[in-house]
């Protein structure tokens, strides 16, 4: 036990090395954030949608937004079933109901991630701030 409360010390290209790998890591746990951030907007918007949709009547007229600030003009044909995308190019016909409890669960995962993701973060922000401050220790000269 008492080698374990022994500090370790490495060289300070292993430093600098561990320095490299953090900050690695940081950008791949950003645009994972990012990415699960996005998904997380897509279902807030969808979820939106499809509440609107219920409320719509049949064969009334809706914009249909195509991407790009591009939209469409179609009829509304049912507004009680929808296409939801199960994964792997699978697409399946279901009511509002259903697949806003569908959009729910996949609220909630987003969600959990994303705190995943933000303690990982903050975790690395920490290794590298802890790093970067024993480098520039390392690297000073001394004072007389």
């Amino acid at each position: 036990m008492v080698e374990q409360d022994k500090k370790r010390e490495i060289s300070q290209e292993q430093a600098m090395g561990l320095l490299q790998n953090e900050r690695a890591k940081l950008n791949s746990l950003q645009e994972r954030f990012n990415q699960f951030r996005v998904s997380l907007e897509e279902t807030f918007k969808a979820r939106d949608a499809l509440k609107n949709i219920q409320k719509a009547n049949s064969q009334e007229s809706i914009m249909i937004p195509l991407g790009a600030g591009v939209y469409t003009t179609g009829t509304l044909s049912d507004n009680q079933k929808v296409y939801i995308t199960l994964g792997g190019g699978i697409i399946k016909s279901d009511s509002i109901p259903v697949t806003l409890k569908q959009l729910e669960i996949r609220q909630g995962e987003a969600e959990q991630e994303l705190t995943k993701l933000q303690k990982q973060l903050e975790e690395t922000m920490g290794n590298i701030n802890s790093l970067s401050h024993a480098l520039q220790r390392v690297q000073k000269p001394p004072t007389q």
